[in-house]
């Protein structure tokens, strides 16, 4: 491939100083030049030419060395073609070219590019020479991304791309993407390392492509440049910045790549680059503290082990993996015997945190609370004999249902209520004759069946006539789809849930996000009891005055607020009995 020796060094110079150089000389690889006069030999490219779905434009060619960074930025708008982005898709990319790009010939491009379309959106690297440098079909997915907030970009506003590649080591690149609108993030890609592409580290184009119902003259482009980064100064050579270096105690004069700071067993340069190899990518540890996230356990054990040296509770149990030895005995809370990478160690659906504040044993399934004393499911059917019947079933209604509800449940009364007394949000279920759910009334599932909800981000739960005793209250909470009806559960975003805290007298037992299972939500059928968010802890109560379990929503996700509970359980511990 011949390429321009002169402006290459050029551009490698620029890079030093982080100059954006123009891509220019345009051409369509896909139809007519079709051009408007003399925007071709722009950064801000103008297609007249309805067929030219891609176009492609060059700049001094460059070779990434290692930490050197190439990006490529620029503008669009789009202002025809029957719709926005969502059926339609944006590409934009960096590429090797077959030589000078050349109008009808899009073969021998490899690279790598962002995709947007209808909020969801990919990462690609080409897998060979195709026919067009966004062909699908040898492409390989480097990462995906989904629209933060579900916005969608109109006509007639500018939306700005970016693409950027770093050279990693000899055989990888880190890769990151973003599109916006007005300063608003639309999508953005995260760093994520692949193998090169090319395998020269050499880029010397730019293509965009508009697909869809769109094409190149659906839209105006500008500013479209591609910038470079120089690597980090290092003076001692030792693949370590300077800057690195100096804020991590180390000597930036003196190669001390292969010693080991803080005496953990790993390597200074092993603890900059991380378990992947590769700096920057988040499971970098700290040179100069041993057990960088403080949980007891080195960072050597950790990385050992499989525990993740930079969280604390690697499993989400509440119990430091520190302290979890995974010998299987328990020993007393400094020394759990639990599997510090499964959080419900014995698998009797109780976490092992739980287990251990509650004075049971997270080694054994059959040290437990013992007694079932009942289950909440929020379902309008209570009828004798249905598959899933147990009696135990309090609350029935329908949307607007006032608060508060009440059920006598043996000895128990259990008083549900919003906090102001503002009306439910309620779902009853089908009828229970025509389903029969995994595992019956004891299982997750039975218990997520249906939901009671508030807008105003408060529950209220009093148990009056509890006896006294040890007990474990578990919940469980999901997201239903978001609908015409239903989409307050999600708020306006739904990948933005509440999160719900629980309080008992005041203090804060525990916290749990809700996860978002689609129609799957609703029909409870297919969902596995371990995929099932639950928030629990244990509680004493003397059996004097009532209970009371406040729910709470700490955060709005827009105009309304919602608390959602799909059901709950009491246990009570053998020693109550």
């Amino acid at each position: 491939m011949t390429k321009n020796f002169t402006r290459s060094l050029a551009l490698l110079a620029c890079f030093g100083h982080s100059k954006a150089e123009p891509a220019i000389n345009w051409v369509a690889t896909n139809g007519d030049t079709g051009f408007t006069a003399g925007s071709a030999a722009t950064n801000s490219p103008v297609t007249t030419d309805a067929d030219a779905e891609t176009i492609v434009g060059s700049f001094p060619s460059v070779t990434l060395s290692v930490g050197q960074t190439i990006r490529l930025t620029g503008s669009v708008t789009i202002t025809s073609g029957g719709g926005a982005l969502p059926g339609n898709q944006l590409r934009w990319g960096l590429f090797d070219a077959p030589g000078i790009p050349a109008t009808g010939a899009g073969s021998g491009y490899v690279g790598v590019w962002a995709t947007a379309n209808n909020g969801s959106a990919g990462l690609n690297r080409a897998n060979g020479s195709t026919t067009n440098p966004f062909s699908g079909a040898a492409a390989t997915v480097i990462s995906s991304a989904a629209d933060p907030d579900g916005g969608t970009p109109d006509f007639n506003e500018s939306l700005t791309f970016t693409l950027s590649i770093t050279r990693v080591d000899a055989t990888q690149i880190q890769t990151s993407a973003s599109l916006t609108d007005g300063g608003d993030l639309l999508v953005e890609w995260p760093e994520t390392n692949s193998p090169a592409s090319p395998a020269s580290f050499t880029y010397d184009a730019v293509g965009i492509l508009l697909g869809g119902t769109l094409n190149a003259s659906s839209a105006s482009f500008s500013n479209v440049t591609v910038e470079g980064v120089a690597p980090p100064a290092d003076t001692d050579s030792d693949g370590m910045p300077d800057d690195y270096e100096t804020a991590n105690g180390l000597d930036p004069n003196v190669n001390d790549a292969a010693l080991d700071l803080d005496n953990d067993n790993l390597t200074n340069i092993s603890e900059y680059r991380g378990e992947d190899g590769s700096p920057g990518t988040g499971d970098e540890t700290n040179p100069n503290d041993p057990d960088t996230d403080d949980d007891g356990s080195n960072d050597d054990l950790e990385l050992s082990l499989g525990t993740d040296p930079n969280n604390p509770d690697t499993d989400g149990d509440t119990l430091l993996d520190g302290v979890e030895s995974g010998s299987g005995t328990f020993v007393d809370s400094s020394d759990t015997g639990t599997n510090p990478l499964k959080s419900d160690s014995d698998g009797d659906s109780v976490s092992d945190g739980i287990e251990v504040s509650a004075g049971t044993d997270p080694n054994d399934p059959e040290s437990n609370f013992g007694l079932r004393l009942f289950g909440v499911d929020f379902n309008s059917s209570e009828s004798p004999g249905s598959p899933s019947y147990s009696g135990l079933r309090v609350i029935s209604g329908v949307s607007g249902t006032a608060s508060p509800l009440t059920k006598k449940i043996g000895d128990v009364t259990v008083t549900i209520a919003t906090a102001d007394d503002s009306p439910f949000e309620f779902r009853g279920a089908n009828g229970d004759s025509s389903r029969a759910i995994p595992g019956g009334d004891l299982s997750r599932s039975f218990l997520v069946a249906d939901f009671i909800g508030s807008r105003t981000s408060a529950l209220e739960i009093t148990f009056n006539n509890l006896a006294a005793g040890t007990y474990l209250w578990t919940s469980y909470h999901l997201d239903p789809i978001t609908g015409a009806n239903l989409g307050f559960a999600g708020g306006t975003s739904p990948t933005s849930p509440n999160n719900i805290e629980a309080r008992l007298a005041g203090d804060l037992k525990g916290s749990i996000t809700p996860t978002s299972l689609g129609a799957a939500g609703l029909g409870t059928t297919s969902i596995a009891d371990t995929d099932i968010p639950a928030l629990a802890f244990a509680f004493t109560h003397d059996g004097s005055n009532p209970v009371t379990i406040e729910l709470s929503a700490t955060e709005t996700n827009g105009a309304d607020r919602f608390l959602l509970l799909n059901g709950f359980e009491i246990y009570s511990s053998q020693a109550a009995q």
